[in-house]
C-alpha cells in the first residue's frame, strides 16, 4: 500500500510518513531502509543518517520518542569519515534543540530552569569551534533560546548572516544553509520587520520549494506578515499557496493555522461570512486530543475583534469578561501579560464606542506599545480602531 502512495520509496517515503505523524510506520520503514544502507559506502551512510536526523528533528506533535531520536543522532555522527572533535556536544545540541522548538515561551523558565542551564553548558562548549556542524548547531540553539526568552535582536540577524557565510565558505550541507535562511525569516518576523520578511520570503521562495516542496511554514510567515501590514494582494497569494498544499487535508494541526490566517484576512477585509466560516471550523477542530491552547487564544481574540467591528458592544463586554476568566484559569495572565492587555485595551475601546467619546491618550499609547510586543495583536487592535471612526 505504501509503495502505491510513494512509488519511488526511499527517503521520499520516509518524508511522507514523517509528515503524517505516522511514527510506528516511519520506524518500521526506517529499519528496513537501514538494513540496506549498512552495506553502502561511507558518504552514502552519512547522507542517509543526516537526512533521517533532519526528519526526526521535525516536530512530532503527539508521539515524539526522545530515546529513538538520540539513537539516530548518534548514528549520524558515528557515520562521519573522521571522528568529529565536537561529537558529544553536537549530539546534545541536536537533542536540546528538539526540546526547545517543541516548547511555548510561557513554558520556558527563563534564565533559571534546567533547560536554560543545559543550553548554557552546551553553547559554551560549542562556542570556540569553527567546525561547520558546530557553527550551525550553535546558532540554531541560540535562535531557539532567544525566541523563548524574548531576547531576539538585530544582533541575532547578524549572527545568522555570519553563520550562513561560514557554512558557504566550508561547502556545508545546502539543507543547513536553507534552514538558517528559513530561521532568518522567522527572526525578522519576531522582530516585527514585516516588510523585510515579505521581501526576503519572495527571494527565498524557490529555495524553500526545492527543499520543502510540501511544506507551508514559509507561506504561513508570509501571510502573517502581510496581515500585519494589511497587504491584501500578498495575503491572498500566500493563502492560495497554503490552500494549494493543503488541498484535502483534514488533520487539525495543519488545518487550523490556515483557518486562523483566513480569519485574519476576512477581518481586515470585513468579510463576515468568510470570517464566521473559518472560526466555526476552528472551534470544531480544536477539541479533545487536538486541542491547542494557542489556537484557542487566537480564535477568542479574533472573535472579540469581529463582534467589536459589528458594534455589538454589549456582547463584546461579555466576551471580554469571559476570556479574561479563561486566561486566568490557564495562567496565561501571569506567563504572558500582553495577552491580557489586549482585553484591557478592548474594554477601553468598547466604552469609547458606547459613549461616543475619543480614545484616551493612555489607551492610544498602549496600542502603540503593543506594536513592539505582539504585531498580530496590534493589527487586530488597529482593525478595531478603524470601526471607531
Amino acid at each position: 500500500m505504501l509503495d502505491a502512495l510513494i512509488p519511488e520509496g526511499g527517503l521520499n517515503l520516509l518524508r511522507f510518513l514523517r509528515s503524517k505523524d505516522s511514527l510506528t510506520l516511519f520506524k518500521n520503514e526506517l529499519r528496513l531502509q537501514e538494513k540496506e544502507i549498512l552495506t553502502a559506502d561511507q558518504p552514502m551512510r552519512e547522507a542517509f543518517y543526516k537526512q533521517v536526523c533532519d526528519l526526526l528533528r521535525m516536530r512530532m506533535i503527539r508521539d515524539y520518542d526522545e530515546k529513538f531520536t538520540r539513537q539516530y543522532v548518534e548514528k549520524y555522527f558515528q557515520s562521519f569519515a573522521r571522528r568529529h572533535p565536537d561529537e558529544q556536544w553536537l549530539i546534545e545540541a541536536h537533542m536540546l534543540s528538539k526540546k526547545l522548538w517543541a516548547m511555548q515561551s510561557f513554558d520556558f523558565d527563563k534564565d533559571t530552569g534546567p533547560l536554560y542551564r543545559e543550553y548554557k553548558k552546551v553553547y559554551s562548549h560549542l562556542a570556540p569551534s569553527a567546525e561547520k556542524e558546530s557553527v550551525y548547531a550553535r546558532i540554531a540553539l541560540r535562535i531557539s533560546v532567544e525566541n523563548l526568552t524574548g531576547k531576539l535582536s538585530n544582533n541575532t540577524i547578524k549572527e545568522i548572516d555570519a553563520a550562513i557565510n561560514t557554512l558557504l565558505q566550508q561547502s556545508a550541507d545546502p539543507y543547513e544553509v536553507f534552514t538558517l535562511g528559513h530561521q532568518r525569516i522567522f527572526v525578522l518576523q519576531q522582530l516585527g520587520r514585516s516588510e523585510e520578511v515579505l521581501k526576503y520570503a519572495q527571494e527565498f521562495e524557490n529555495t524553500f520549494t526545492q527543499f520543502e516542496p510540501n511544506g507551508d511554514s514559509l507561506y504561513i510567515m508570509w501571510v502573517l506578515n502581510a496581515i500585519v501590514i494589511a497587504d491584501i494582494p500578498m495575503m491572498e497569494y500566500a493563502l492560495y499557496k497554503i490552500e494549494e498544499k493543503h488541498r484535502g487535508e483534514t488533520h487539525p494541526g495543519r488545518r487550523t493555522p490556515l483557518l486562523l490566517c483566513k480569519a485574519y484576512s476576512a477581518l481586515i477585509q470585513r468579510q463576515e461570512e468568510k470570517f464566521s466560516a473559518a472560526i466555526d471550523e476552528v472551534k470544531e477542530l480544536n477539541q479533545g486530543e487536538h486541542f491547542s491552547l494557542i489556537t484557542e487564544i487566537v480564535m477568542r481574540r479574533l472573535e472579540t475583534a469581529c463582534h467589536f467591528c459589528k458594534d455589538d458592544t454589549e456582547f463584546v463586554m461579555a466576551l471580554i469578561e469571559k476570556n479574561l476568566k479563561f486566561h486566568k484559569y490557564h495562567k496565561t495572565n501571569i506567563r504572558k501579560p500582553q495577552l491580557i492587555e489586549f482585553y484591557n485595551i478592548a474594554r477601553a475601546m468598547t466604552i469609547a464606542k458606547e459613549t461616543g467619546t475619543p480614545l484616551k491618550a493612555m489607551t492610544l499609547k498602549k496600542i502603540n506599545v503593543m506594536r513592539g510586543k505582539e504585531m498580530l495583536i496590534w493589527r487586530t487592535l488597529m482593525e478595531m480602531q478603524k470601526s471607531l471612526v
